[in-house]
């Protein structure tokens, strides 16, 4: 009977043996599938994360690239304000005086590079070279005054076109 006894209890201790590694094999797998499932989430979490960050940083610069055009564009619209308003001081001016051609577009010259140079015309800028002859200016803004339009130094201004005229005024 010891013979069966020791049998029993062999069988019956490699059963529990049996019994312990299944059950800890099926804990190490539980936590194994756990870890897999925390990284899961983790993972998805830090995708979340980075894309509102993304999404944070392109409306960020999106706000930034918005606001220096806006201020590009506040600094173009003084320069159009002091055109306009040198604009005015000239067709005064041309009004009570005539000037040559040639002096005119030297004088309309300066003025761009006035305006170019970001010079404060708030001031009343100096007028003493506008006092010789311009029969064409003061023609041109009849003419235009005559088609309805608005006479403006922003409707032509373009210093290469000036510089042009200038040299062909100067070949004359």
């Amino acid at each position: 009977m010891g013979v069966k006894r020791v049998m029993i209890t062999q069988e019956k201790q490699y059963f529990e043996r049996k019994i312990r590694d299944e059950e800890n094999e099926y804990y190490r797998k539980r936590q194994q599938r756990d870890e897999i499932d925390q990284g899961k989430r983790h993972f998805i979490q830090m995708k979340v994360e980075s894309k509102r960050m993304i999404e944070n940083q392109q409306k960020q610069n999106y706000l930034v690239t918005m606001q220096d055009r806006n201020n590009k564009i506040s600094k173009l619209n003084e320069k159009v304000d002091q055109l306009e308003e040198v604009e005015k001081l000239l067709v005064e001016k041309l009004g009570m005086t005539q000037m040559n051609q040639h002096q005119a577009l030297a004088n309309l010259h300066k003025v761009v590079q006035i305006c170019n140079s970001g010079i404060n015309l708030k001031s009343k800028p100096d007028l003493k070279n506008l006092n010789s002859n311009s029969s064409h200016f003061q023609h041109s803004f009849n003419t235009l005054q005559h088609e309805g339009r608005k006479p403006g130094l922003t409707q032509k201004l373009n210093v290469s076109s000036v510089r042009n005229i200038e040299g062909a005024a100067a070949g004359q």
